[in-house]
């Protein structure tokens, strides 16, 4: 294709070099947006000679750590060309996991797009039947769970994810159709990739809902899903898809071992969303609601205080930066977000547990952006930014995940069996999990600076020593605007706990552990063979959360429905 004729196309974007991340060979691809971002995968996939029916693939940009896995549609719809241009793509394979026949797909295909009263009626006799014999297998079947499984292979890697849906008395739903479903995920599987899977079972069950599937053909509405996983302790803190905190990366990591893996219960919210044309396929017809975030660019750093020297034999190195997104009703909003520089990888959370801030006049480089009036405003205003600055002044720190993963040092290259001669020395970031109070703004809990959470451990010490030292310094008083001695208030009393999260000494990982039991040893890994010496900094988190109730969300959710009994569905 002439390169030419490329740019005289409205539809091109760039093209694009691309790798699998341990292979050597490259290949480059033309971006359009004229192409799905379906197809655009296949086309890659193909090129590398990868099935992309049987895998998809998550890219990160070969600088950076391997842990950052985003989705090939990024690059249509986020990436900008002149970026795109100057980068080598990296890519990780994964298994897809929703087993969907060609013929499940056609002949929902055929059903959908059935021509006139009579090919209606044949389908809708054929469908029936149909779903009449698969419910007849289904009921058979389910005697037989377990020998399926082992004859298909290895339930030691996967996970069920049962899911039920919430109607009301008024609801379109048929009740013989929308009953619980399960789906087989690996363990493997992303964690954010619920709402799709959740989308494709769903797809299913709509062409088998004969009220709902013909009010959807003829009306303007389509069916939005709203996914929520219930364990009823402190993971339901971890994924919530409504508010955009899927801080889990894997479905295996969401439990401590194997051998505790068990049904996953996901309760899917069903409502009805306005359309301007109705949707002309059954997937169409299905929107997963996932909080959807703008994007966020790097705009600057906070002013360190002269005053504050931090030493490096007892603090990780750390920093304040000044983020910038474009807020539906304010305009450009800006924020501070602290950034730990650790196992040779920046982190931090730009989306959850920021600071918002006001303009200031010591931001004079902020000014710039202060007339954005859209995303592709302050994007145009960011790239003219960066032009004046290095990469690392621009650079956006990973984003931390965590694992309940019972972590086993020596699983990981973590051998250490004597106390390090330079001692051991944390950093401790606060961060605060109780839910917010909406109607108190100032509820919310203040913990103390960074440089007020630096501890040099003993050998002595283990996970619960470094809990009394975290609530000596968060019960005491400061100069640093803290509100957190509030936690210690009777009304506060057996309400919340603690729990600690460890980074452990792993090269380019950003994923956090529990700290369950014994020392800080467990996390460190020995000396570089060039220096000889042991690094003793830890980076650690001390998650406040809300103490668990015997009440799940289920039930008050239940309580809701019967508040508001209206139909599920927009007319």
């Amino acid at each position: 294709m002439d390169r030419h004729a490329q740019a005289a196309d409205d539809e091109f974007i760039a093209t694009a070099t691309f790798r699998l991340c341990n292979k050597p060979n490259t290949i480059v691809h033309h971006l359009s947006l004229a192409t799905s971002p379906t197809k655009t995968e296949l086309g890659v996939l193909f090129a590398l000679g990868e099935n992309g029916r049987t895998s998809y693939c998550t890219f990160h940009e070969e600088r950076e750590s391997c842990v950052v896995g985003r989705p090939l549609s990024d690059l249509l719809v986020i990436w900008h060309p002149e970026k795109i241009e100057g980068s080598l793509f990296c890519l990780h394979m994964h298994a897809r996991q929703l087993r969907l026949s060609d013929e499940d797909v056609r002949a929902a295909e055929r059903e959908w797009h059935g021509t006139g009263v009579e090919a209606g009626r044949e389908a809708e006799t054929s469908v029936a039947k149909g779903a009449e014999l698969v419910s007849k297998k289904t009921d058979k079947g389910k005697g037989r769970a377990k020998e399926r499984q082992s004859t298909t292979g290895r339930p030691d890697d996967s996970v069920t994810i049962r899911l039920s849906f919430m109607q009301d008395e008024d609801s379109v739903l048929d009740p013989a159709v929308w009953r619980d479903v399960n789906i087989s995920v690996l363990l493997s599987s992303r964690v954010d990739r619920l709402p799709q899977l959740m989308k494709a079972a769903i797809t299913k069950l709509v062409t088998r809902d004969k009220p709902l599937f013909a009010m959807l053909q003829k009306g303007n509405s389509n069916v939005v899903t709203k996914p929520s996983i219930q364990f009823n302790d402190s993971r339901d803190c971890y994924v919530d898809f409504e508010n955009g905190k899927v801080m889990v990366v894997t479905f295996a990591g969401l439990f401590s071992a194997s051998s505790e893996v068990k049904t996953i219960n996901a309760t899917v919210e069903l409502m009805g969303n306005e359309v301007e044309t109705a949707p002309q396929r059954p997937a169409d017809a299905v929107e997963p609601f996932v909080c959807n975030t703008n994007e966020i660019f790097r705009l600057g750093n906070v002013r360190k205080k002269t005053d504050f020297t931090p030493s490096k034999a007892s603090d990780v190195s750390h920093e304040m930066i000044i983020v910038g997104g474009l807020d539906d009703d304010m305009g450009v909003r800006l924020a501070a977000v602290p950034v730990f520089s650790v196992n040779s990888v920046l982190i931090g959370d730009c989306y959850t547990g920021i600071t918002l801030i006001k303009y200031k006049e010591t931001y004079d480089w902020a000014e710039k952006y202060a007339d954005a009036t859209s995303l592709e405003d302050l994007a145009t205003l960011v790239r003219a930014h960066r032009k004046d600055k290095p990469n690392s002044a621009t650079q956006l720190p990973l984003r931390q995940n965590y694992s309940f993963r019972r972590f086993v040092g020596i699983d990981h290259g973590l051998k250490m069996t004597r106390w390090p001669a330079t001692g051991v020395h944390l950093t401790v970031r606060c961060v605060n999990m109780l839910p917010a109070d909406p109607n108190d703004e100032d509820a919310m809990i203040v913990f103390p600076a960074l440089k007020h959470t630096r501890y040099t451990l003993e050998a002595v010490d283990n996970v619960d020593s470094v809990k009394t030292m975290i609530r000596e310094e968060i019960r005491g008083r400061g100069k640093d605007g803290r509100t957190c001695g509030r936690l210690f208030e009777d009304e506060m009393a057996g309400k919340w706990k603690m729990v600690l999260w460890v980074l452990p000494q792993i090269d380019g990982t950003a994923t956090l552990y529990r700290w369950l039991e014994g020392g800080a040893m467990q996390f460190l890994r020995l000396g570089t063979s060039t220096t000889g010496k042991t690094d003793g900094r830890l980076y650690v988190e001390a998650h406040i959360l809300r103490v668990d109730r015997a009440v799940g969300r289920r039930a008050h959710a239940a309580d809701e429905v019967e508040e508001d009994p209206g139909s599920l569905f927009l007319p």
